[in-house]
């Protein structure tokens, strides 16, 4: 039996990159080795695209959604948010949602934060 194609699901943003991704200290190195391959170390921001994936077996919340880039995990979406993204997984029978991503980081410091925003818009 052939194995099936992940299903991805893609989300059109509103180019506001306001959805904030969790923990991303946690996968520093992924988010380093991901500045360096996009050789833009001195640029502050890469826009780059994403990939949020259930996490049914996660040992600390079953409910979890990480975040993907490159094929490395750079954070979650925070606990308090994933029901929304569930509905979609589920309505849509996904594997995996793609959507834009932005990584940014201060060019000023040696050892800086580097944070992950996500273009998610949610319609009312």
């Amino acid at each position: 039996k052939k194995k099936q194609e992940p299903r991805v699901g893609n989300h059109q943003g509103n180019d506001e990159y306001a959805q904030e991704v969790v923990g991303e200290k946690s996968f520093r190195q992924n988010l380093v080795k991901i500045i360096k391959i996009s050789k833009a170390e001195r640029k502050g921001e890469i826009f780059t695209k994403a990939y949020l994936m259930q996490e049914p077996n996660n040992e600390f919340d079953p409910q979890a959604i990480s975040v993907q880039i490159e094929g490395l995990k750079v954070g979650y979406i925070s606990s308090a948010e994933t029901s929304q993204f569930h509905e979609i997984f589920n309505e849509h029978k996904l594997d995996a949602l793609q959507v834009k991503a932005r990584i940014g980081w201060d060019t000023n410091n040696p050892e800086p934060l580097i944070g992950v925003q996500l273009d998610i818009s949610w319609e009312d």
